[in-house]
């Protein structure tokens, strides 16, 4: 009698734990991908366009978000761009004139420059020619007839690099074009994008927002749970839970946890996964998180006070509470006080260190809450089990103290709202 063959899963890991990668089930985000559905309907039916604003810490699925939208534009007939800002803060050339309608192209004669370079912000002030009509005119003026013709979707990822170059001449041209044509600009970048963007911008900070944080833990569990199934594998109920745990509800993680079980279940032919196998799938996972969590970390170390700072945020953090800006800031001027005697000073230097750590997505604020949150949770914990021998951590009582001043601030803003 034959035995029967071994438990392969059916078709190959779906799970992708690469950071821009679409997972195999996107969970959670049914509040975002219903804010996109009506700025795309508003594209369709009523001819008018917008510019939405998406932050979030790395990890937690921008460029997810950002890919699915593309999909659905293009699937619409839109024309979609998908650009990033180059190193000398600009559009590329090419993404720019593919919004246009073809053959219109810039007239670099009046730069005197060859036309494969990028124009940078000059390109919003030179004529544009369309030559199968022999029409002249601005960039803008091309736009809005493009848009007439069809919707156009402009998708700028990374967009916290955006410094200088053509952002403002972009931003300043997009407000009297999206009023009354089909344009929508999306732009998408980590924390720190609000305060790359709102230079020599009036009014973006006006934009709508979408904050992709921490799923719940319930789409958590599915995130894992419902690609497995597909691929023929069950996982118990305590194991998946305690998966979806360990990964804070983190995006990214859940896709380690993924790929690790599922590579685990098919070396050992198992249809079913139980808590000890989670547990011993677990390794790999390890390994993967600390790579992680020191790429994150040598971002931090490369500067005495950035590191001063980030540990001491990690400890208040480690050790409960809510905080607000202000109390993250005093936090850090804590920490600082052995390093700057003045008070001012090191109230000045604790702001500066507070952007920074904004703008790597260590912590982050969402729009539409009050308190700032980690930008991965876990991270705070491998800062502070890392953290430079000659810096003790921040007496309890004195984080005790400046979260409860910050808890009070919350509540009042909660109060007056």
């Amino acid at each position: 009698m034959n035995s029967p063959a071994p438990f392969k899963p059916e078709g190959n890991n779906p799970f992708r734990p690469t950071i821009g990668k679409t997972p195999p089930f996107v969970a959670g985000r049914g509040e975002e991908l219903a804010q996109f559905d009506r700025y795309t309907r508003m594209l369709q039916e009523e001819g008018e366009g917008e510019v939405i604003i998406m932050f979030a810490p790395r990890g937690n699925g921008k460029t997810v978000l950002l890919h699915r939208l593309e999909e659905q534009c293009a699937a619409a007939g839109m024309t979609v761009v998908r650009a990033q800002p180059a190193r000398d803060g600009c559009l590329a050339l090419a993404d720019l004139q593919e919004l246009l309608l073809p053959d219109t192209a810039p007239d670099t004669s009046q730069l005197s420059i060859g036309g494969g370079v990028n124009l940078g912000a000059a390109a919003f002030d030179i004529q544009w020619t369309a030559k199968g009509a022999k029409k002249s005119g601005q960039f803008k003026t091309h736009l809005k007839q493009a848009c007439d013709t069809a919707p156009r979707v402009l998708l700028i990822d990374e967009a916290h690099q955006w410094h200088g170059g053509d952002r403002p001449e972009l931003i300043g041209m997009c407000q009297p074009i999206i009023d009354r044509h089909p344009f929508l600009v999306v732009i998408a970048g980590t924390p720190g994008l609000m305060s790359v963007i709102e230079q020599d911008a009036s009014g973006i900070d006006r934009a709508p927002k979408i904050c992709p944080g921490l799923l719940d833990m319930d789409s958590a569990m599915d995130a894992v749970r419902v690609p497995l199934d597909r691929g023929g594998i069950t996982i118990a109920d305590n194991a998946i839970r305690a998966v979806a745990a360990d990964a804070q509800c983190y995006p990214y993680f859940l896709q380690v946890w993924g790929a690790a079980l599922w590579d685990y279940a098919a070396r050992h032919g198992l249809q079913h996964l139980t808590d000890e196998h989670a547990r011993a799938a677990k390794a790999a996972v390890g390994q993967t998180r600390d790579g992680f969590y020191n790429r994150r970390y040598e971002e931090i170390r490369k500067h005495t006070d950035l590191s001063i700072a980030a540990t001491a945020v990690a400890d208040a953090f480690n050790g409960g509470g809510q905080y607000d800006q202000g109390g993250i800031a005093a936090v850090i001027a804590l920490a600082l006080r052995p390093r700057i005697a003045d008070e001012d000073e090191r109230e000045e230097r604790a702001e500066v260190m507070l952007d920074r750590l904004i703008e790597l997505g260590f912590i982050w604020k969402a729009a539409r809450v009050r308190e700032v949150q980690a930008g991965i949770p876990s991270l705070m914990t491998y800062v502070a089990q890392n953290r430079d021998e000659r810096q003790p951590e921040l007496p309890a009582a004195d984080l005790r103290r400046i979260a409860q001043d910050a808890a009070a601030r919350l509540q009042r803003r909660a109060n007056i709202a």
